[in-house]
């Protein structure tokens, strides 16, 4: 739950704050949502149903945006991310190998 951090949640609750303060406050919905992912390290249903609640935007609407956009994060995610080149030169080099060992890991 959320609530386990109120520290977490007063910053996210003074950021969805600020927003309302400004005009067209729902068009900052997705900087609300970096702030949360940020905060959490991704966008649990509690966090979503704060945003939604704080910022009276139904739930359903950010689910849509935070699913169409790749740069959210719906799941907790590792520490560490691992990028791997899968381009041509990087391929014949290898890479596909490099992923498999990584996946096992």
């Amino acid at each position: 739950m959320v609530t386990h951090n109120k520290e977490k949640l007063e910053e996210l609750k003074q950021t969805i704050a600020n927003v309302k303060q400004k005009r067209y406050s729902d068009s900052y919905l997705i900087a609300v949502l970096h702030k949360a992912q940020a905060l959490y390290g991704y966008l649990s249903q509690d966090v979503i149903d704060v945003i939604a609640v704080d910022m009276d935007i139904p739930t359903a609407h950010i689910w849509g945006v935070a699913t169409f956009y790749h740069y959210f994060n719906l799941t907790p995610q590792g520490k560490h991310e691992i990028n791997v080149c899968l381009g041509t030169a990087c391929y014949v080099k290898g890479a596909a190998q490099l992923v498999e060992t990584l996946k096992q890991q």
